[in-house]
């Protein structure tokens, strides 16, 4: 029913997985890591791909991060593995496996792609995140601001949101609901 990102993404090179830029993920990982503050919680990252959050995590010395990443792709999940063995990263999909508990959830990224069952998917995913989580749910959406479309993408308007971060980049915002 749901837009299968198994399938869409296996196989892929990593420059045709990500974003476009290191820079625009790294704006998006320092968000999420402002929002959540990984010296003092926990985060599960769900749809955590190769491990970026992690990366940048690591690269801002943040050394006391409990982190733990799941995504659906096994590729992404050993490859996530062979750059981080410190942490621990689960292979399943959240919609039929409950994500495990952590103090805040996050998803870079997982509601990106336009599909017929965009709206049921994203309250399916972002409710089982909450009654995962012990402080709350931080997640990306893509902006009906954006200055430049791709027609594979879903674009929400940051209105419907409430209290949003739209300041690190133009064309996505950052959700954060706390419990």
């Amino acid at each position: 029913m749901f837009f299968d990102e198994r399938t869409y993404y296996e196989g892929k090179p990593a420059k045709t997985r990500f974003w476009g830029n290191q820079e625009g993920a790294t704006r998006r990982y320092d968000a999420v890591i402002a929002a959540t503050d990984p010296r003092l919680n926990s985060i599960l990252d769900v749809g955590c791909g190769a491990g970026g959050l992690l990366a940048r995590i690591k690269e801002l010395g943040i050394s006391h991060a409990r982190y733990t990443g799941i995504d659906i792709v096994p590729s992404f999940v050993e490859e996530a593995r062979l750059c981080h063995s410190e942490a621990a990263f689960v292979c399943a999909d959240i919609a039929t496996v409950p994500p495990p508990e952590a103090d805040w959830i996050v998803a870079v990224g997982l509601f990106g792609h336009e599909q017929k069952f965009w709206q049921d998917r994203f309250n399916l995913l972002t409710s089982l995140m909450m009654k995962s989580a012990k402080k709350g749910i931080c997640y990306t959406l893509t902006s009906t601001r954006s200055p430049k479309r791709n027609i594979q993408a879903h674009y929400c308007d940051p209105e419907e949101f409430g209290s949003v971060d739209h300041s690190y980049l133009p064309n996505d915002f950052l959700v954060t609901v706390k419990k």
